[in-house]
């Protein structure tokens, strides 16, 4: 159980612990104005302005990791995982499912980089060692009147496998062809073309703020 709580946008990644007494609510925030914000909307939790791959968090501890995973081309230290040589979007994967116990949750608002890119290091990684629950993929406007940007991001929802538990769950390691209404044939995520209605929109190759980005559009044609 997890205790009620309320989780706008105020911190980029939250940890729960459930249990009695209350949850244990742990924000981390890189920016110092949304962590002094953080911290005077929730007094009661433990917020800290610092980088995530700086924090000193418990591993196999916490219930619920929570984050909208910021954007970046550039790959933290971290001499647990940089073998892999993980960008910032797949460190944050990586390194919260430490943090959570077995049978706990990562709930991310990631790009659909995490699940459409070439690259499937991040989700063999993954897919060994979690459930995927479920994706939905978000229109490319879902931020622009909170965020002003135009990008395709997914709603990523994974179970941490428990000890000597077998993967299990849907297919999510392989990319395939996937064509649309206007006839374009698109690589996306296996899971995404075997579930179109978890699209909410249509994939389409268009620019938007971001040259030739593939786009989802809130309405069909």
């Amino acid at each position: 159980m997890l205790g009620s709580y309320s989780c706008d946008a105020a911190s980029h990644f939250w940890i729960f612990r459930g249990g009695n007494p209350p949850s244990t609510i742990t924000g981390i925030e890189i920016e110092p104005i949304t962590a002094r914000i953080a911290n005077a909307l929730y007094p009661d939790a433990d917020i800290r302005n610092q980088a995530f791959e700086n924090s000193q968090l418990a591993d196999d501890f916490y219930d619920v990791a929570i984050s909208n995973i910021p954007f970046g081309d550039y790959k933290p230290f971290d001499p647990r995982f940089n073998s892999f040589h993980f960008p910032i979007h797949d460190y944050f994967f990586a390194a919260a499912l430490e943090r959570v116990r077995p049978g706990g949750l990562i709930l991310f608002i990631t790009s659909m980089g995490t699940m459409d890119k070439l690259n499937s290091t991040l989700r063999q990684y993954l897919a060994y060692r979690t459930e995927l629950l479920g994706a939905i993929r978000l229109p490319n406007t879902a931020f622009k009147k909170n965020a002003n940007t135009e990008v395709t991001t997914d709603i990523v929802m994974l179970r941490r496998l428990n000890e000597g538990e077998s993967p299990c769950g849907p297919a999510w390691q392989a990319t395939v062809p996937h064509s649309n209404s206007r006839g374009e044939k698109i690589e996306i995520n296996e899971y995404f073309a075997e579930r179109p209605r978890l699209m909410l929109g249509e994939m389409r190759l268009e620019g938007r703020m971001y040259s030739g980005a593939r786009s989802t559009e809130s309405n069909h044609p």
